[in-house]
């Protein structure tokens, strides 16, 4: 098995939850600080920061394969579109 790169862009399980690399950079001891936004139901569009080597179940980074595409339609991001387009056209 491959060891996938923590990455901008990279799908990563912590604490039970999937969340998306948005800036990986090294702080002191060698360490990365690794800022995402939530992607599970429960911290979806919550950001977080989180340290490499300190969270007790460790940073899994997700194999892109196994992971549903948000953008292809999949949990409801064309209903998002359509309900911003709504709002906006409201009172015109």
């Amino acid at each position: 098995m491959t060891k996938l790169p923590i990455a901008p862009g990279a799908n990563i399980l912590v604490r039970d939850a999937a969340w998306r690399v948005r800036r990986v950079e090294r702080v002191s001891g060698g360490k990365r600080a690794i800022e995402v936004v939530g992607l599970s139901e429960i911290v979806r569009e919550k950001e977080a920061i989180f340290i490499d080597g300190y969270e007790r179940g460790g940073i899994v980074v997700l194999d892109p394969a196994d992971t549903p595409d948000v953008r292809a339609g999949h949990g409801g991001a064309e209903r998002t579109e359509a309900m911003d387009f709504d709002l906006f056209s409201c009172g015109q």
